[in-house]
């Protein structure tokens, strides 16, 4: 067998190996659940073994402890930003001071192309002004496309640029793999993770959502917090009619196909049913994550009236002297509460093993492969239908 990446099982996905070959003979191109995987072209490839010595899959990544490990409650004190934020705005006070500083920040951006022949998709975008924050908060249930842009961190680092990273775990690993050295201008954070949906799938899901609308879809949001919780998982769609006219529809958890299987752990990559990172061993300096539980574990902060969980609220894990730095930085702009690290652990269980998908996963995928988004809509509905009836028995 040739020395190329063709034998490694669990692909990240994240194209570091496509980027790095000096023959180009290796192309990223979706499967039939819409998940990027590489393609090798065998009368290019050299067996030069580069695409193996890169690929993070083959490598657990994990960041040096510098020093004791730390958990906080975390929440942004501007309550403007703490609206737009997912969870307690940690992220964008992060990244505030950062590019405040001089720095870039680098982050996953929901886009809605403009041209049809384009797919709907998310991908890591670097940003350098305090405006441009916006356009990477907020949760995205999606993998995003992280390829385009390791290059232009690379570039900046080695310039002596200040580029602060966010992503999910293996991302993370990916870049550094990307990287090969270790440059002190780059801080990562990474953000506790469920598993990712492939872009494809979730374009498909959009293409459909737009041909049962009869409009035009230009932006969807993956969060809001205009409801109260439990609805915090909800997609607002905005859309434009014939006459230009721009409205948003609003669609909860429970009636989105998307967000079902999303909630449902279906259709992830298989490396995120065996995720390495689903432990407190992390690539990054600073993990960042919801604590839903929080009321339960600490209620008197919550009695107290100085946390409120519809607001929202974070929770923060310091891995390195490099991350403290950076959270003790911004103590003017969040209010912080030390917490226990092992109950923040108890609370999230992708902190403890990898996620598992429900039953009903090979059924479902089937009928993806074989009718797109519509057979999945479809098994919902008469899911649904048959629970009805047995629930009124």
């Amino acid at each position: 067998m040739k020395n190329n990446i063709a034998s490694v099982k669990n692909c990240f996905g994240c194209g570091v190996c496509a980027i790095k070959c000096p023959r180009k003979a290796i192309q990223m191109k979706p499967d039939k659940l819409g998940q990027v995987q590489p393609c090798i072209d065998e009368k290019d490839c050299t067996s030069c073994g580069i695409c193996k010595a890169v690929c993070p899959t083959c490598f657990n990544v994990c960041t040096t402890q510098s020093r004791e490990k730390e958990a906080y409650i975390a929440v942004n004190r501007d309550e403007d930003v703490l609206k737009k934020s997912a969870s307690g705005g940690i992220a964008a006070a992060l990244a505030y001071k950062w590019i405040l500083n001089g720095g870039y920040a680098c982050g996953a951006s929901g886009i809605v192309p403009q041209a049809e022949h384009e797919r709907f998709r998310v991908e890591h975008i670097l940003i350098h002004t305090i405006e441009d924050i916006e356009k990477i908060q907020g949760s995205k249930y999606v993998q995003s496309d992280i390829a385009n842009v390791l290059p232009k961190i690379e570039s900046l680092l080695m310039k002596g640029d200040k580029v602060l990273f966010f992503g999910t775990s293996c991302q993370v690993a990916s870049l550094k793999k990307f990287l090969k050295i270790q440059f002190e201008n780059l801080v990562c954070c990474d953000l506790i993770c469920h598993g990712v949906i492939g872009s494809h799938m979730f374009g498909d899901y959009l293409k459909h959502i737009e041909k049962k609308e009869g409009n035009r879809l230009i932006d969807v949001s993956f969060r809001t917090k205009e409801k109260p919780m439990p609805y915090t998982f909800t997609f607002t769609f905005t859309f434009t009619d014939a006459d230009n006219n721009i409205y948003q529809k609003m669609l909860d958890k429970n009636r989105s196909s998307y967000f079902r299987m999303f909630l449902g752990c279906i259709g992830y990559r298989k490396s995120c049913y065996e995720c390495k990172y689903a432990n407190i061993y992390k690539p990054s300096d600073i993990t960042l994550g919801d604590y839903y539980e929080a009321n339960e574990d600490y209620p008197e902060l919550f009695e107290s009236g100085e946390l409120d969980m519809q607001k929202g609220i974070s929770s923060v894990i310091i891995h390195t002297e490099t991350g403290h730095r950076l959270f003790e930085d911004q103590h003017n702009i969040i209010r912080t509460y030390p917490v226990d690290l092992y109950k923040v652990v108890g609370s999230h269980a992708q902190l403890q093993s990898p996620s598992r998908s429900k039953k009903g996963n090979f059924i479902i995928l089937m009928l993806y492969k074989a009718f797109g988004w519509k057979g999945v809509d479809r098994f919902y509905k008469i899911f649904d239908g048959v629970m009805s009836l047995v629930r009124r028995r």
